[in-house]
């Protein structure tokens, strides 16, 4: 087991801006999303008046969302800790440019780091 491999998703979060701009150039998508507006607000009302207790659970999600932000430290340590009782590694990077190379994205430069975020010589 091991936690070094990021997401395909988080790669492509490295190029979200050159991404987004070739996604609003797309003439398809352009036209899927043209009338979506009317219909996801119709369908968002309507969903929201078959669930009455919406608001309150938005406000759960909602703080459930801020505690583990301001606990990320701590369930990170967590996650690693079991990561590594299971044999696996886990490699700490500040950001995505401090990914070791052999797990970058291609043509991705960057310095490797090791737990505490020191690099490595």
């Amino acid at each position: 087991m091991s936690a070094t491999a990021p997401e395909s998703s988080q790669l492509d979060s490295l190029h979200f801006k050159d991404n987004a701009k070739l996604a609003l150039a797309d003439a398809n998508l352009q036209k899927a999303l043209a009338g979506m507006d009317d219909t996801f607000v119709a369908y968002r009302a309507r969903a929201v008046e078959q669930l009455p207790e919406f608001e309150a659970l938005r406000d759960a999600s909602k703080a459930i969302k801020e505690h583990a932000l301001a606990n990320l430290d701590f369930y990170l340590q967590r996650f690693a800790d079991k990561v590594e009782a299971g044999g696996g590694h886990v490699h700490w990077c500040v950001d995505a440019r401090h990914l070791p190379a052999r797990r970058r994205p291609h043509g991705h430069q960057g310095q490797d780091h090791d737990r505490r975020g020191d690099r490595h010589q």
